[in-house]
């Protein structure tokens, strides 16, 4: 989906016209409609601060416009397959059903991906038990990530987690850290420790 496309398609849920999102972007009242229809149709691109504007009227982050073209599933696809390739995330028949699943014995998984997955799951389970609105839903997944700092938090417990039942499987030290993103998750520990004195301090 285009940039345009996705602006078109937040908008909609957000009840707003064309001309209202023209007239906040500071269009005049002639062509407020007409401007936002030549970025939405592909005829205009809007510049990186005019997209921050539209983020910010919409209550998006600007990642929820810029989205990759996946205007067909043969892009979407080879999308899926450099996905694979980069982050181990790979395709899976679990009861029946075909799933995406990440490759949890490749290194890849401790840039985060399965922090950000499992994350996602956590807040869509809320969704279908009830717990939270739709609205609320939909705010989460396009300002995202809306606390950085609590999601790499998240992650770096994923693989300590990872590492104990790594220890018990192999029946030997082992620690996450000696995967090739040592560095990133030396910065993880940090966050993770500034998190917590925070949260130490606030109590």
């Amino acid at each position: 989906m285009a940039i345009g496309e996705r602006i078109r398609f937040i908008r909609k849920k957000h009840n707003m016209t064309q001309k209202y999102l023209g007239l906040k972007l500071g269009f005049g009242e002639k062509n407020a409609d007409s401007r936002v229809a030549q970025y939405e149709n592909g005829r205009r691109e809007p510049r990186e601060d005019m997209l921050v504007d539209i983020a910010n009227i919409l209550q998006v982050s600007t990642l929820a416009l810029d989205n990759p073209n996946l205007d067909n599933h043969i892009r979407l696809m080879h999308t899926l397959f450099a996905i694979e390739d980069i982050y181990g995330l790979t395709i899976d028949r679990i009861n029946g059903k075909l799933c995406l699943v990440p490759d949890e014995s490749r290194p890849e998984c401790f840039t985060g991906l399965y922090g950000c997955l499992n994350e996602w799951n956590e807040i869509k389970e809320k969704l279908k038990n009830g717990e939270i609105p739709e609205g609320q839903y939909d705010k989460w997944r396009y300002n995202y990530p809306e606390d950085l700092a609590a999601n790499l938090k998240n992650t770096l417990d994923y693989c300590w987690d990872k590492a104990q039942k790594e220890n018990k499987k192999r029946g030997k030290n082992y620690n996450p850290y000696d995967e090739p993103q040592e560095d990133f998750l030396a910065k993880v520990e940090q966050i993770k420790k500034e998190h917590y004195d925070k949260e130490n301090k606030d109590e």
